[in-house]
């Protein structure tokens, strides 16, 4: 794997943002119980986290072109460590909304310049295959995190130093990069108070231009996944599993996305990207199917072992979109793809919990499985009406697509 070395320090650097975010996620609805915050307020705190991916997928491009990708890297950590370790100075549900909200700013800046820089610097042959590994860095990360929970209470400071100091330390590994970010055109950064809104107002119209797959695949990926981490529990619930089994049907997803990642992105490497993204889609459909009509006959462990095969199959086409939208965009426009593709799975991320409970409502819990397996087919059948108009593309290393007007 010797293709990976030069990129071991961005991964690093993942790694100890992802064990940051994982730590602050668990600690800070923990600590709000100790705090007497009801769950809906505790809910609320959360949904600020979302908000502020969001707003920072939209000023993170604007940031970047005025201060360059280091720069913006160590300003986004530096305001992310800082909002986690304010956490425990003041138990009020607002401060913490607002520290949620730049967490999630910061934090979606850093992954963006990242993910950019991962995108950027890989080639056509092997972009897939390095953000499979970049995934898998991901999720084990985020459940070390998880593991961290246990050094301490949450009560006390030592959980909100520990993922404080690893967010702040993160921007060293990137000083042993030799490979440099993509360059951006800063002859387009604005000083104008709008600018990041106009700016990312141009990158959508731009984005839908040269990579259709990619937009509507993010957007209707964010609308199904979320419901996947959000309502499976409760589907698990309403079919009679006890917290055990839910935990460990959960796990089961958890592992079987990360167990994917790699080979999926080396299939993505070798074959058109779409045709991949097609068969994950219709591979996760047909076992949604299964869930839709058979989940609540199913034996426990039949539906852990189905719930590792659709993790695998749900978590992986986000990244075969984006290295197929980098393919289209080019190297140069790694950092503005990516952004735009976090905004729009931000948006599907914030749709998608709140419409599928009618189709639970209308159908049972079960109807989760049946929204998801339609917006596969949506994906797939916009995919291959696509694949029918436009040819695979040429890999844009020599041809980058100039940035919109």
């Amino acid at each position: 794997m010797k293709f990976l070395r030069p990129y071991i320090p961005l991964l690093l650097a993942s790694l100890l943002l992802f064990v940051g975010n994982g730590t602050l996620s668990t600690a800070i609805p923990l600590r709000g119980k100790f705090e007497n915050f009801s769950d809906q307020v505790i809910g609320l705190i959360g949904s600020g986290y979302y908000a502020g991916m969001l707003v920072g997928s939209i000023l993170l491009p604007w940031l970047v072109t005025r201060f360059g990708a280091v720069l913006a890297f160590s300003i986004c950590a530096a305001v992310g460590a800082l909002a986690g370790i304010l956490v425990p100075v003041w138990a009020d549900p607002p401060f913490w909304f607002l520290l949620r909200f730049a967490i999630g700013i910061s934090l979606t800046g850093v992954y963006v310049i990242i993910e950019g820089w991962l995108n950027g610097r890989a080639t056509a042959r092997d972009r897939g295959l390095l953000l499979g590994f970049y995934s898998v860095v991901q999720y084990c990360s985020w459940a070390l995190g998880n593991q961290v929970i246990k050094v301490s209470v949450p009560q006390a400071w030592t959980l909100f130093i520990i993922a404080a100091a690893a967010i702040a330390l993160a921007g060293i590994p990137l000083w042993f990069m030799r490979e440099p970010p993509p360059e951006q055109d800063v002859s387009q950064a604005s000083s104008h108070p709008l600018a990041p809104v106009i700016q990312a107002a141009k990158s959508l119209t731009w984005f839908w231009r040269v990579s259709p797959v990619g937009f509507v695949g993010a957007l209707l990926i964010g609308t199904l996944n979320g419901p996947m981490w959000a309502l499976t529990p409760v589907y698990a619930r309403e079919v009679g599993m006890q917290t055990n089994e839910i935990s460990n049907l959960m796990s089961a997803l958890m592992f079987g996305s990360a167990a994917m990642q790699v080979p999926a992105g080396f299939l993505s490497d070798r074959f058109d990207r779409r045709s991949v993204l097609v068969v994950l889609c219709a591979l996760s459909a047909a076992l949604e199917l299964v869930f839709f009509f058979y989940g609540a006959s199913l034996p426990v462990l039949t539906i852990y072992a189905l719930g590792f095969v659709l993790g695998g199959f749900m978590a992986t086409p986000y990244y075969v979109v984006s290295a197929h939208s980098v393919d289209r965009a080019g190297e140069s426009r790694a950092v503005d793809v990516m952004a735009v593709l976090v905004l729009l799975y931000g948006i599907g991320a914030v749709a998608g919990p709140n419409i599928a409970p009618q189709m639970m409502a209308w159908l049972g819990p079960s109807g989760v499985f049946l929204f998801e397996a339609l917006l596969h087919i949506a994906i797939i059948g916009f995919t291959l009406w696509q694949m029918s108009r436009r040819t695979a593309p040429i890999p844009q290393e020599s041809q980058p697509v100039p940035p919109p007007i």
